[in-house]
């Protein structure tokens, strides 16, 4: 059989959460779509759309393992991607993960929403194989947001940019206090 693409073999294996996992990965789902806004005029026929950019995009990640360092690295990422409940929220982060299909989709990084390990996936009382199944969306970092700022008030600096003839004759003319009578 012929290999399609050069870097067939790179479809084989996953890093998530900077784990690679070399055992076998099936990435399944992650189709783009995009978010379209459909205007229709009363009366009219047909419609014209509006692109309101990409959509998240949810799948389903499925690492299949044989070995013992297979077992290890789903344990990691297992780890990493579902930490056990009651521990620290802080490490409910989405992940950074690598596989060709992803990229080309443009998918850096994901958000585990579900996690199954099945240590029998042929059967009740089978050997060989075990299976970390994932489900997972894509994260995009919030843009950044549109904030008007207000300038910060110049420092002070003193008397430093006023002429020096300037400062002696304020100096001899001093404001008057006021005279405290209403006119």
């Amino acid at each position: 059989m012929t290999t399609p693409l050069p870097f067939d073999a790179a479809y084989e294996g996953i890093t998530l959460g900077g784990t690679r996992f070399t055992g076998g990965a099936t990435v399944q789902g992650f189709a783009r779509k995009k978010k379209l806004d459909r205007r229709r005029a009363p009366g009219a026929d047909g419609a014209h759309i509006r692109d309101r950019g990409y959509d998240l995009v949810e799948g389903t990640i499925v690492l299949r393992g044989w070995l013992e360092e297979h077992q290890t690295q789903m344990d990691a990422i297992e780890a990493e991607t579902m930490p056990p409940p009651g521990s620290d929220a802080t490490r409910r982060n989405a992940v950074d993960v690598l596989h060709p299909k992803l990229s080309r989709s443009g998918i850096t990084q994901l958000y585990v929403t579900e996690a199954e390990y099945d240590p029998y996936p042929d059967g009740e009382g089978s050997t060989g194989d075990f299976t970390l199944t994932l489900k997972a969306v894509e994260y995009r970092p919030p843009p950044p947001r549109n904030v008007t700022r207000t300038p910060a008030a110049a420092a002070d600096a003193g008397d430093a940019g006023i002429d020096p003839g300037v400062r002696d004759v304020f100096n001899a003319n001093p404001i008057p206090e006021p005279s405290g009578t209403a006119p």
